[in-house]
């Protein structure tokens, strides 16, 4: 997640290139970076949404496929999907602060 996140380097609100170093350390600074924060969330949104495949297929046909009434979420799974829009509301606002700190 990190490397992805160093190498993508579109989650960062900056003028100008900062060092490696930097850049390392400051994936941590969750109250002024939003990557982690947005990255995380993605991640256990990805990992709690399995259970949202609607149709399975070998790549010619399909080979099985429910309903979408089908699909129950237990509390946990509730759970980590509110953590989830948190944590994107929280990156959210901390970007467009950051934003707007940099255009005045």
């Amino acid at each position: 997640m990190v490397a992805l996140y160093l190498g993508t380097w579109s989650l960062e609100v900056v003028t100008e290139a900062p060092y490696l170093f930097f850049r390392l350390i400051s994936i941590f600074d969750v109250f002024h970076r939003s990557g982690l924060l947005e990255l995380s969330a993605y991640l256990l949104a990805a990992a709690v949404s399995f259970k949202f495949t609607l149709w399975y297929s070998d790549g010619k046909k399909i080979i099985k496929s429910k309903n979408l009434r089908d699909i129950k979420l237990s509390i946990s799974e509730k759970i980590i999907f509110i953590i989830v829009f948190v944590l994107l509301f929280c990156g959210a606002f901390i970007e467009s602060y950051r934003i707007i700190q940099l255009t005045g």
